[in-house]
């Protein structure tokens, strides 16, 4: 280990050995992830502290396919609403996420076009759609 300016080295779960760690959602993806550092002094005197971190799927909106032909309306969405995509184009699962990370729907759809979502409470929810041709993430407004 490399000591710092002041003194002390420092040692992260991921075995890097600087004064700071930067933590990229997108290299980690959605989950928990355990975080510890250690940081000791010259007299070899060591404290160790940990966390959890969690990445929820708000965190990697911006991760995802930019360029998509897919579409959804209308947004914001009061009763349900329709998902429009490419001709020859087969939804090969879908996903719609809360906010806070719970999921509502993970499978493979039966009800394309439309989707029906009146029993969710009124917030900002993500759908991530996967087809035979493509990625991609929504940001639904549910009032």
């Amino acid at each position: 280990m490399t000591p710092a300016t002041n003194g002390l080295t420092f040692l992260w779960n991921d075995g890097s050995t600087g004064e700071h760690q930067n933590i990229v959602a997108k290299d980690l993806g959605i989950g928990t992830f355990p975080i510890w550092a250690m940081a000791m002094n010259n007299e070899h005197c060591y404290v160790k502290d940990s966390m959890l971190l969690t990445i929820d799927i708000s965190d990697v909106i911006e991760m995802e396919n930019h360029f998509s032909m897919a579409s959804v309306y209308p947004n914001p969405v009061k009763n349900g609403f329709y998902l429009d995509l490419e001709e020859h184009e087969i939804i090969e699962f879908i996903s719609l996420y809360g906010n806070t990370g719970q999921i509502y729907l993970n499978t493979k759809p039966f009800t394309y076009p439309y989707f029906d979502v009146s029993y969710l409470a009124p917030g900002l929810y993500v759908l991530k759609l996967k087809t035979n041709k493509q990625s991609a993430v929504f940001q639904i407004i549910k009032y």
